[in-house]
């Protein structure tokens, strides 16, 4: 269970401070409150410090609020643990305060492993900070602000005069105080229910001046008497037009009162998700608040909230959801769920210290009518020094003469055959998995001699966990004059065989990324399938190889990929080599030969491994790269979702539940939409999988596809996208997947009417209603 606690600075009657201290409690972890960093304590002792964070409350002046923060961010670091924050008062504008905020608020969430934020407009103008502000964020979640329960009070309780246009806070500028006094009727009060902000007493003498005997300040009102005072108020406002997140409004809420709001993107959102519970004004229109106020006074119910009005989630629900968040930003480790080990992302350095006994083992070699190099092979396996089980098969495709496995010594060794229908390693590997008998497996091509810890090295990560895919190192050499008698001459250094070289694009490619440490999506064409291990498990997974592909290669990195999909953990083995007997294929034949195979693989794998980067951008093919589930559509709701990810180029399948209407044959004419249920081939091969939740413009579903393959799982208001691996590694467990990959929830796309999407897409629907 991750240990949190939650860190709060500041003075207790600030609305972050009430509100981190509430969530606490509410989550039932720990609140290490402090008045200045400068009395934090050596260590947080806790795997998550979560903070309250606005540079308000950390300093003066935004270079003090910095500096704060970074000593904040060195003591969690320091104590192996990690940071979330939540932002609060999010830069809103470009001026050059905001500007200077902004700058401030994207070294805070660089620093940080979570990101909360309270409303979706927050969320929106987190995701306008620059490009790759978000990219190292594990968890990044939008949690709206919580109703706090509402004191008992009874009418008169309170000292405001019985015309008082009240709004409720600290007094601190731009916060709407000018607009309410040049709104105020003849015979009404400006009633300012709290004290001025630290540092602006000058507002309150001012706006003295300007409402004159119509001004009342109360001061700091105790949560016990605040509840008269909100039931007292003639006119609730909440004047802030800058607001992002408002606690303020959520207090007027909870009271049952329903207050004035300037119409910005915060209080649009608050109406459209809690209809009925505030009133909209044109903060553009000098004369819209007046009116407001004063039809509120000649009518004082449509000031109080009609019953069943939505008023904003509980503290509880606000709870559940930083919890869930919380959990998923303990810092990266090996996990351990139904008894097997799992790692996030792709961390097999997490590894080192899992125990792990030698495994047994089935080294898989397909063969075709080489007994010499088969000889090296065999003799090499004979000397390996892997301590556990260990059995060979070898698969003949279709040789004229039989293989002699003699020299394989006292290693046991199972001979199985497939008829010679061309060049068949794929069939071949697969034939011989499915008949290997040990927990993990190995392939070796029948011309590729391992050196006597290469078993032992290639095995140790998927015997620690069963989702790792490794891949050694292939070196090569000449090995036309060596006996299969002088291997161990050569590995003891007394003879030496003229070395070839290396392929420069391999080995570059894992010096990049660190021996696939940081491997991604497309790092399936940095594993080769002749030197390769993986867990039986995770085979069987996988689907194992394609037999379809016939001729040299491709099916490594077809595999590869779909092993991925399944969970796979991509690891090179430097440390396990073995050496081909000649030179790359690249270095082999003639350029027209190569070329040729080379085409022939390239449409292979086109046509099933879904990677736009390589087969291009579109539907043209059966395998796509996301798979979009929806419910039951009608007709132009479907047609103009479908249209528009047909515009951008996405390369996406849809699979609807039903739909309704006169047009569905037309929207079913198009490529890639069908009623049911994907198949399974389809699924394994699809690196992302959406789920529709209402139609929308998926103009950029390409663009969330990749963010839910860096970060696990993206949440929209009209989409879900998970990552085919986080399902699979996490085995459908929601709350490990976040942990092991991560969450993001982004704000577009949003439910859009299918009229609205089919008349902005009309010039580009075809006649007769096809997409």
């Amino acid at each position: 269970m991750t240990d949190v606690v939650h860190l709060v600075v500041g003075p207790a009657e600030h609305g972050v401070v009430r509100h981190a201290r509430l969530v606490a409690a509410a989550c039932g972890q720990r609140t290490l409150h402090v008045a200045s960093i400068d009395e934090l304590p050596a260590r947080p002792d806790a795997d998550v410090v979560h903070l309250a964070w606005t540079d308000r409350l950390l300093g003066p002046a935004l270079d003090v609020s910095g500096a704060a923060f970074e000593r904040v961010a060195a003591w969690v670091a320091a104590a192996g643990a990690s940071l979330s924050v939540t932002l609060h008062d999010v830069p809103h504008d470009d001026s050059d305060l905001q500007r200077r905020r902004r700058v401030l608020y994207a070294r805070v969430i660089a620093a940080a492993r979570g990101v909360v934020v309270n409303s979706r407009t927050e969320l929106a103008l987190v995701e306008g900070l620059p490009p790759g502000s978000l990219d190292a964020v594990h968890s990044l979640r939008a949690v709206p602000l919580p109703l706090e329960p509402a004191h008992p009070a009874e009418p008169g309780g309170s000292p405001l005069p019985p015309a008082s246009v009240t709004v409720l806070g600290f007094v601190f500028p731009d916060r709407g105080y000018d607009e309410v006094v040049a709104a105020l009727p003849p015979g009404s009060t400006l009633a300012a229910v709290g004290r001025a902000s630290d540092g602006h007493d000058d507002l309150v003498a001012r706006y003295a001046a300007q409402a004159g005997e119509r001004w009342l300040l109360t001061g700091y009102v105790p949560d016990d008497a605040l509840a008269a005072y909100l039931a007292d108020a003639a006119v609730p406002v909440a004047p802030n037009r800058r607001v992002t997140a408002s606690a303020s409004i959520n207090t007027w809420l909870a009271h049952g009162r329903r207050p004035l709001v300037p119409a910005c993107a915060y209080t649009r959102e608050l109406a459209a998700e809690r209809p009925g519970a505030v009133e909209l004004y044109d903060p553009d229109d000098p004369d819209a608040l007046a009116a407001a106020v004063r039809a509120a006074l000649a009518d004082p119910g449509r000031t109080r909230l009609a019953p069943g009005t939505p008023r904003g989630p509980a503290v509880a629900d606000v709870a559940a959801g930083y919890r869930e968040h919380l959990a998923a930003c303990a810092p990266p480790a090996v996990r351990h769920a139904d008894g097997r080990p799992v790692v996030p992302g792709n961390r097999w350095d997490l590894l080192a210290s899992e125990p792990a006994d030698p495994p047994s083992v089935s080294v898989v070699i397909p063969y075709y009518d080489a007994q010499r190099e088969l000889d090296l092979v065999l003799t090499g396996l004979a000397a390996q020094d892997h301590r556990g089980a260990l059995e060979v098969v070898v698969v003949d495709d279709g040789s004229p003469r039989p293989p002699d496995v003699t020299a394989a010594a006292g290693v046991p060794v199972r001979v199985l055959h497939q008829d010679d229908q061309g060049f068949r390693a794929a069939a071949a590997r697969d034939l011989g998995a499915r008949a290997a008998r040990h927990d993990v497996l190995v392939f070796l091509d029948g011309d590729t001699v391992p050196e006597p810890g290469f078993v032992r090295e290639l095995t140790r990560l998927p015997a620690r966990c069963p989702d790792v895919l490794a891949v050694g190192r292939r070196r090569h050499a000449d090995l036309a004059g060596l006996p299969a008698s002088a291997l161990a001459d050569w590995w003891h250094g007394r003879v030496s065989p003229p070395e070839l070289t290396e392929p420069a694009w391999l080995r570059d490619a894992y010096r990049d990324t660190a021996d696939l440490l940081h491997a991604d999506r497309r790092s399936y064409r940095f594993v080769i399938s002749a030197v390769l291990s993986m867990s039986a498990e995770l085979y069987r997974r996988a689907g194992g190889f394609d037999p379809r592909f016939v001729g040299y290669g491709g099916e490594d990195w077809e595999l590869a990929h779909r092993a991925r999909n399944a969970g796979a953990v991509l690891a090179h083995v430097p440390a396990a080599v073995a050496w081909h007997d000649g030179p790359d294929w690249a270095d082999r034949g003639d350029t027209d030969t190569r070329t040729a195979g080379k085409d022939r693989e390239t449409l292979t794998l086109a046509a099933l491994l879904p990677d736009p980067e390589s087969r291009g951008p579109g539907p043209w093919l059966p395998y796509p790269s996301v798979v979009v589930r929806a419910g039951c559509v009608g007709d132009v709701d479907a047609l103009a979702t479908v249209r528009s990810a047909r515009a951008a180029g996405a390369d996406c399948s849809f699979w609807f539940a039903a739909i309704d209407g006169p047009g569905a044959e037309h929207v079913l004419a198009g490529p890639g939409v069908q009623l049911g249920d994907p198949p399974a081939d389809v699924l394994a091969r699809a690196w992302c999988h959406a789920e529709l939740t209402a139609p929308a413009d998926l103009a950029d579903l390409m663009t969330l596809a990749a963010l839910a393959e860096r970060h696990g799982r993206v949440d929209t208001p009209a989409l879900r996208l998970r990552s085919a691996r986080s399902l699979a590694r996490a085995r459908g467990d929601d709350a490990l997947a976040a942990l092991l990959f991560g969450r993001h929830e982004r704000t577009a796309p949003a439910p859009r009417p299918g009229r609205d999407l089919a008349g902005r897409l009309r010039p580009a629907v075809a006649p007769g209603g096809q997409p």
